[in-house]
């Protein structure tokens, strides 16, 4: 895979990790003390070095959630904190059989890190005149989070929110009902914009003010969905506006 580093203001960076067909977003986010990498991507480029051209202060990684395309450089950095309710989920994207399923024709992926910081609900990070603190989020999967950086009133949210479509089909992703409680929880914060890990950069709040509806209108029975096939086999989609929900064929509303 090939990468790119682009600066969004004097202490903030976003690495590109892509090829022909998957496109994911890092974040690193620097204090006066230390550094917080916000994911790792797939594992296929250099990620420390990439990293220490851009910054000398130590850096720390933390996982918005536990899905392959963001746990694959865990391995080059010595401490890495994930909300525990992503244990499992980790587990099996850390598998080699799984990783493939997405790079088929990659040569050499690194190898996950295996012990990780495990965190609760609350947790904040004092990076020396800034600060992030994790929002918990489940949705996406169990242990899903964002990442509020007050300061600068952006929201770094994974795959929780895009400007695409959320899914909530996968092994270990949360019911709707689940997922709409954390969007309105982070609708409750004053944040600007959201920087997500896929498709467009940044996105305004409008996008989950979206999801919020969407997400509103399966529960209340007033949206019309379509089967389709999907990574994780049969499932429904809702579109809304610039978004979407894809969601197990099992769910009961």
């Amino acid at each position: 895979m090939e990468y790119k580093v682009v600066a969004l203001d004097e202490n903030s960076w976003r690495i590109e990790e892509f090829n022909h067909s998957s496109h994911v977003y890092m974040y690193l986010l620097a204090g006066t003390q230390r550094a917080v990498l916000v994911d790792t991507g797939f594992g296929t480029i250099e990620l420390d070095e990439i990293v220490k051209q851009v910054t000398r202060l130590p850096v720390e990684v933390v996982l918005t959630h536990g899905h392959v395309d963001h746990i694959g450089g865990t391995g080059f950095f010595d401490k890495v904190y994930m909300h525990n309710a992503d244990t499992k989920t980790y587990r099996l994207h850390c598998q080699e059989n799984c990783r493939r399923l997405f790079l088929e024709n990659e040569q050499r992926l690194r190898e996950p890190k295996k012990e990780l910081c495990l965190i609760g609900n609350r947790y904040v990070w004092d990076l020396g005149g800034r600060i992030l603190q994790a929002v918990y989020s489940p949705g996406h999967t169990y242990g899903s989070i964002c990442i509020w950086d007050e300061q600068r009133d952006w929201l770094f949210t994974g795959d929780s929110c895009c400007q695409g479509h959320i899914l909530l089909n996968l092994s270990y992703a949360t019911d709707i009902k689940t997922y709409l409680r954390s969007i309105e929880k982070l609708l409750q914060l004053p944040f600007k914009i959201t920087w997500p890990a896929h498709h467009n950069i940044p996105v305004e709040r409008e996008i989950l003010q979206e999801f919020e509806e969407a997400a509103t209108m399966l529960l209340q029975g007033q949206a019309v969905s379509r089967e389709i096939e999907h990574i994780g086999g049969k499932a429904k989609e809702f579109c809304w506006k610039r978004i979407g929900i894809v969601y197990s064929v099992e769910e009961k509303f």
